[in-house]
């Protein structure tokens, strides 16, 4: 079929779509053009509450617009894309190409920004969620609707946040020959700290030895150290969360010693703030340093298994 190019012709497909979809009145197909026919597959950005909604105008296919389809109490925020461009040997194929993982990635993520930016509670959809066409669409959002409706009501009034701890490792071994006291107070090291006071009490030449050992022994346990700061960190901002979780450390990044995920009430977002600026104040001058991001669509916090609600059914 040709694309819209009118709104009249964009009106046209859009009844089409509805046609294939219309079930009772439970299925209301928001007054714009869908951009797409009966059969072409549709992409599935997030799961959000019924209501208005401002949506960017392109996301997965840059031909074909962002819009939102109600089903009772939800609505799924999709794209009708391109049958040949999104069929499922050309999007297996794709998966495997570095250079349209990362194109089409970031289209998907610009959507869920942008959703998250509207400050609505979001179900995000895992990357590549594709349905055949929008009459399996509709049968899985009449199926889970409640589903769906009770886990966007937990989200309401928190949000995702994420934190990183990065180690500068030549100050934080520099602050622990020093004897910095706020090291002290999370990472006791008995043995450096004997060392310090064996050579505090020599000449320069009798502590030759011992310093070159000290030194030996703070290259080892730098790492040790940084750890325990990231476990502080994480007790220290989970007392002002919701919850919180850990991630695995970027292997591109050995400068990371904490990746972690924080469910923060927005209520509560400046404690958060303000904990981990006087974090950042207190462990700064020893060479850590804190990465905020978000916020993020709540991929570490849902609590939602489409599975099992199957099986219960």
């Amino acid at each position: 079929m040709a694309e819209p190019s009118s709104v009249q012709a964009g009106a046209a497909a859009t009844a089409k779509l509805a046609s294939g979809c219309a079930n009772d009145g439970e299925v209301i197909i928001p007054g714009v053009a869908l951009g797409g026919d009966l059969g072409d597959p549709i992409y599935v950005y997030a799961i959000m509450e019924a209501g208005a909604l401002a949506l960017p105008p392109t996301g997965i296919d840059p031909e074909r617009p962002v819009t939102a389809l109600l089903v009772g109490n939800v609505q799924a925020v999709i794209s009708v894309v391109r049958n040949d461009l999104f069929n499922e040997q050309v999007v297996r194929i794709g998966l495997e190409n570095s250079n349209w993982l990362a194109a089409h990635v970031l289209a998907h993520q610009q959507v869920l920004d942008a959703l998250v930016a509207t400050k609505q509670p979001v179900v995000p959809m895992r990357f590549c969620t594709i349905y055949p066409d929008i009459v399996e669409l509709c049968d899985s959002l009449r199926r889970y609707n409640a589903a769906f409706s009770a886990e966007l009501q937990r989200q309401r009034g928190k949000q995702e946040w994420g934190v990183k701890q990065i180690v500068d490792i030549h100050a934080l071994q520099t602050a622990i020959a020093e004897g910095q006291p706020t090291l002290a107070a999370v990472a006791q090291d008995g043995e450096i700290e004997r060392l310090r006071k064996q050579i505090a009490g020599m000449s320069t030449g009798a502590a030759f030895l011992l310093k070159k050992k000290m030194t030996n022994l703070i290259a080892e346990r730098a790492q040790t150290i940084a750890f325990a700061v990231a476990g502080e960190t994480l007790r220290s901002l989970s007392d002002v969360a919701v919850d919180s979780i850990t991630s695995d450390l970027p292997k591109d990044r050995p400068e990371v010693c904490l990746n972690a995920a924080f469910w923060v009430e927005t209520a509560r977002y400046g404690e958060f703030m303000e904990q981990l600026e006087q974090l950042a104040g207190a462990f700064g001058p020893v060479g850590i340093r804190y990465e905020l991001s978000g916020p993020w669509p709540p991929h570490h916090f849902l609590h939602l298994d489409l599975e099992r609600q199957e099986e219960a059914g």
